[in-house]
């Protein structure tokens, strides 16, 4: 009779490299590179994701106009070997409450008087496309045109 075999967990270290080794990687072999994703108020982290599934994170990133180890830098050279990059810092903070998904800015009614005119001016607009598709209608028929296409 065999023993039912244990499972064993195996734990990772997390791998830490610095700028000029993934200089070297997007160099030798950029399709390897999945993605990377810049993080971090000042966007000092960055984790490199490999086709093989394992991660790296870059050490010594500085946020810096003339260091090459700059996190702009970075993006650039992943742009010239076509690797995409996705800032997460800066998709945490351009979605906000106040932006919607399409992108427009939301209004905020802090009367509701304001509210009450905005609903009322977005349903006379409502009434005046619909009587403007109805005078449309009695003119193509007038002229004996087919309206359908007005609907």
């Amino acid at each position: 009779m065999s023993r039912p075999t244990e499972l064993r967990l195996l734990t990772f270290t997390h791998i830490v490299c610095n700028n000029y080794r993934v200089s070297v990687v997007l160099k030798d072999s950029a399709k390897s590179i999945l993605g990377v994703e810049i993080s971090g108020p000042k966007s000092e982290t960055a984790l490199v994701k490999l086709a093989d599934g394992t991660s790296f994170t870059i050490s010594d990133l500085k946020e810096s106009p003339t260091d090459p180890r700059s996190p702009l830098k970075l993006v650039a050279r992943c742009r010239l070997y076509k690797v995409p990059i996705k800032n997460t810092g800066l998709l945490s903070a351009v979605s906000s409450e106040g932006i919607s998904k399409s992108g427009k800015k939301k209004k905020s009614y802090a009367n509701e008087r304001v509210r009450l005119v905005e609903e009322k001016n977005k349903e006379r607009a409502e009434r005046m496309a619909q009587d403007e598709r109805e005078r449309l209608e009695e003119v193509y028929r007038m002229e004996g045109e087919d309206p359908s296409f007005l609907k």
